[in-house]
């Protein structure tokens, strides 16, 4: 009887807290949402149906060669595919992968790692053989005093939130959005287990992922999207369809957030 009580205390609290965040979420229907789930298993629509969503934007790493495959899984779902281009890709490759980038003339978003100067000379050979695309340079949140490439290179800026059970420095993410010279994108990652102590920090992820969403409301013009990073890293799992909770929570801020953008918006 006493374990039965507690167990429906749980899911009242659950409830209460769960309604309390969205409800707070003002309506902004103009946010665009995408996700990173390349190692986690799951095909696009796998993932959607499990956490009630519908993605805009996908994320793609690229190691060694253009994942066409996953680029077409992509298109044939009406999503927007997002390449990651790194730092360890040889430079003499990269005109091969413009010109795949470039053979079905659909948008897509170039994200490139490295320096202002590699940026600008990637966006220099992706321009030549790519016509529906745009650029994103990537910035992590700890990095206060990055350098911009500037506005005829970047159309937005990448902000890589990840957020920990140490580490939820909510404060300086909001300034990040406030101070950038272009539209933002949020690549959010949020613990909610850590092998250390096997510690579950279920509830501090719901709260982090609401705030998170809610900045939206803030800043209206200068949040463009938020795209959820599904990954494991360092003894902690930070993807959201692992946790029956964490995923209910996530699909009802995309589906509060969310904005219905496909290929004919970009």
């Amino acid at each position: 009887m006493f374990i039965l009580r507690k167990n429906r205390i749980k899911t009242v609290v659950f409830t209460l807290i769960f309604t309390i965040f969205i409800s707070a979420s003002a309506a902004a229907d103009d946010l665009v949402c995408g996700a990173y789930i390349s190692k986690g298993g799951l095909d696009i629509a796998d993932y959607e149906a499990l956490c009630g969503v519908k993605s805009s934007i996908y994320l793609i790493g690229v190691q060694k060669t253009y994942p066409k495959d996953k680029i077409l899984e992509c298109y044939a779902n009406g999503k927007i595919p997002m390449l990651i281009i790194s730092r360890n890709i040889r430079f003499s490759s990269l005109p091969e992968i413009a010109d795949a980038a470039g053979e079905y003339d659909l948008p897509m978003y170039i994200c490139i790692a490295g320096d202002t100067e590699y940026f600008k000379l990637c966006v220099g050979i992706f321009r030549a053989r790519c016509k529906n695309i745009k650029f994103v340079q990537p910035v992590m949140l700890s990095d206060t005093d990055y350098e911009f490439v500037g506005c005829d290179y970047a159309d937005y800026i990448a902000i890589t939130a990840t957020f920990t059970e140490k580490n939820r420095d909510v404060g300086s993410l909001y300034n990040a959005v406030e101070q950038a010279d272009v539209p933002v994108m949020l690549d959010l990652a949020v613990s909610r287990y850590s092998e250390n102590g096997h510690q579950y920090t279920t509830f501090d992820a719901i709260k982090d992922l609401s705030y998170v969403y809610n900045i939206k409301t803030a800043f209206p013009d200068k949040l463009f999207g938020i795209n959820y990073i599904n990954i494991t890293s360092g003894g902690r799992k930070f993807d959201v369809y692992g946790d029956k909770k964490i995923r209910t929570v996530y699909g009802g801020l995309v589906c509060k957030y969310g904005t219905e953008y496909g290929l004919n918006d970009f």
